[in-house]
């Protein structure tokens, strides 16, 4: 669950239709078989098994790398060394579809110390990117020709999000002098990171502990929501100013029933994502650490439970393409929900051992980073790359950038 960076947020099924119009194509495919699905599908359906895809061009397992893509053929790559004590890191563009990938600026990071990459675009020019736990953060207006380093404010830790390219949030940590204690503080920028003005501090943070972080995340300039990690309730928060004052949500999960052997109470976590145009899903955790998918639309007046996540897949693997149409993929099974969760339907099964972590840019056409399913055994020795055009039936592999 675009990195606690971490903008987002975030977690996105139709293939009797779509077969018709494959004919063609299946001659050069191996269709393996038909698969019953779902129990909660409750009728039998096709599910299309598509042969393996050739061997893709591999990005070396020492460079880490975040991507996003803002139509089909535009995208850029954000590559950083993952192996020198001062890394270098790589910004890259692509026109068409990664046919070629061109290198746009370059520079050396400071030590890594915790938190994934991030690269976020909100149009064809407008963008930023952070680096990992290193507090460095960079924005570009001109689609990535020229890159302006932003004044941060000063954390041990943090997690930043932009809704839009002016409108910004960062929530950290700052450690005492002799780092036994931790105090977290809030901020917003209404320029692009230009000036950041200091909030009161989340009531979430009150039950966070030493150093923890919830999910955050802003619609717009005013709405905002809160994961936490409060005693005996699941619960997440809102706003409707900015992050200013926040009300709290208490989200119908087992409750808790006293507190624990030494007094102390049950911390029962919540994450928080929110849906394209409206609504709010929320996975939270109950007393037996289970977790619970819950949506909202009406700004957390009423909840609705989700079933379990399909296949092998969990929570934090939902792709959104828009409010009600989702996208979940693991372990090459993809399935999707077009009723907002509530029920799925397995549409394709890829045969070539990766892991695919995709970005939907519109009902047929998406982005995804392949990863090995089981990194300790990586046969790869790399990531790749692949897109679709139909929906998620067949993926290509595509050139990844080169930073060497």
């Amino acid at each position: 669950m675009s990195d606690d960076l971490d903008t987002t947020a975030g977690l996105s099924r139709r293939a009797r239709r779509a077969l018709p119009l494959m004919a063609g194509a299946l001659a050069a495919i191996v269709v393996v078989g038909l698969v019953y699905l779902h129990p909660a599908s409750r009728t039998p359906h096709l599910v299309l098994r598509v042969a393996a895809t050739p061997a893709p061009p591999i990005l070396p397992q020492r460079y880490l790398v975040s991507y996003d893509f803002v139509t089909p053929a535009a995208g850029w790559a954000l590559v950083e060394e993952g192996t020198t004590a001062v890394p270098r890191f790589w910004i890259f563009k692509t026109t068409d579809g990664a046919k070629h990938w061109q290198v746009q600026f370059t520079r050396s990071a400071g030590p890594p110390t915790a938190g994934a990459l991030k690269i976020q675009f909100f149009d064809r020019d407008h963008g930023l990117i952070a680096l990992g736990g290193t507090g460095a953060v960079y924005r570009t207006g001109d689609g990535g020709a020229h890159w302006t380093a932003l004044t941060m404010p000063s954390f041990s830790y943090s997690s930043l999000y932009f809704s839009d390219h002016l409108h910004g949030w960062i929530l950290g940590t700052v450690l005492s002098p002799d780092q036994r204690t931790a105090d977290s503080q809030f901020f917003s920028t209404s320029d692009a990171g230009d000036h950041w003005v200091a909030l009161p501090q989340p009531p979430a943070w009150q039950f966070a502990g030493k150093g923890g972080f919830s999910s955050f995340a802003f619609r717009g300039p005013s709405e905002g929501w809160m994961g936490a990690a409060t005693p005996d309730r699941a619960t997440v928060y809102s706003s409707l100013d900015g992050g200013t004052t926040w009300q709290a949500h208490p989200l119908p999960v087992t409750a808790g029933k006293g507190g624990l052997a030494d007094g102390a109470a049950p911390l029962l976590l919540s994450s928080v994502y929110l849906l394209p145009g409206a609504g709010v899903l929320v996975v939270a955790e109950d007393l037996n650490a289970g977790l619970v998918g819950l949506t909202s639309f009406d700004g957390g007046g009423t909840w609705r439970h989700l079933p379990p996540p399909p296949g092998s897949t969990q929570y934090g693997d939902f792709i959104f393409q828009d409010t009600f149409h989702w996208w979940a993929m693991r372990f090459g099974t993809l399935f999707k929900s077009s009723d907002g969760g509530q029920t799925w339907k397995q549409v394709s099964l890829q045969l070539d051992d990766w892991d695919y972590l995709p970005q939907v840019i519109d009902a047929k056409h998406a982005w995804a980073q392949m990863v090995a399913p089981f990194p300790q055994a990586n046969a790869f020795q790399g990531t790749a790359l692949a897109t679709t055009a139909d929906g998620g039936l067949h993926w290509n592999p595509v050139n990844v950038p080169n930073p060497s």
